[in-house]
């Protein structure tokens, strides 16, 4: 029996060859950064990256020659490649590299007014910053992020989020800020 990755493996390959048959070229960048994120799933990061960075190459000719409404879908795609790259750079362990990117694709989840997505990439963005020992910059993305799933009234984002400014607190020796978070957080 074939695992859900192996089905999803077979399907990406299979509409990606399927795409590249048509010339369908929405349907082949789809399939790349669809692959990019199976790959890091799979711990074959350097495969992911491949993949990304072949679907960012598709989705900027196309965004060069869209109309306004086109642009706004293709920009929002562009973004997601850049954060499922940044994961993959992240879970190599090159948090350097993974910050520059996830801070393009917040760029461009801010430029789209994408408050979801703006959380989630603070969020990410901060758990690299704790992973750099940068507490300050991890606190600033955390804190963001909070209020972001505040607003939003996502019990499980807040909890996640009080959770990682607790990890902050303990990683500062500020054991009592840490606990009050973690409360917060259960």
């Amino acid at each position: 029996r074939n695992s859900d990755i192996d089905s999803a493996l077979f399907f990406a390959y299979d509409a990606l060859t399927l795409a590249i048959k048509l010339n369908y070229e929405m349907g082949k960048k789809k399939k790349k950064r669809g692959l990019c994120a199976l790959h890091a799933s799979m711990g074959k990061f350097d495969e992911g990256i491949n993949y990304g960075n072949e679907a960012l190459l598709i989705y900027n000719k196309l965004f060069l020659t869209a109309n306004k409404p086109g642009k706004e879908k293709i920009l929002a795609k562009i973004g997601s490649a850049y954060m499922v790259i940044g994961h993959n750079r992240i879970s190599q362990g090159n948090y350097p590299e993974g910050l520059r990117i996830s801070l393009l694709a917040l760029k461009i989840k801010e430029e789209l007014g994408d408050i979801k997505g703006i959380g989630g990439m603070e969020y990410n963005i901060g758990n690299i910053y704790y992973n750099l020992q940068n507490y300050p910059e991890a606190l600033k993305h955390h804190y963001v992020s909070l209020k972001i799933s505040q607003q939003m009234g996502n019990k499980g984002l807040l909890a996640d989020d009080y959770n990682c400014v607790g990890l902050i607190f303990f990683a500062q020796g500020n054991y009592p800020e840490a606990s009050k978070n973690y409360t917060v957080a259960l």
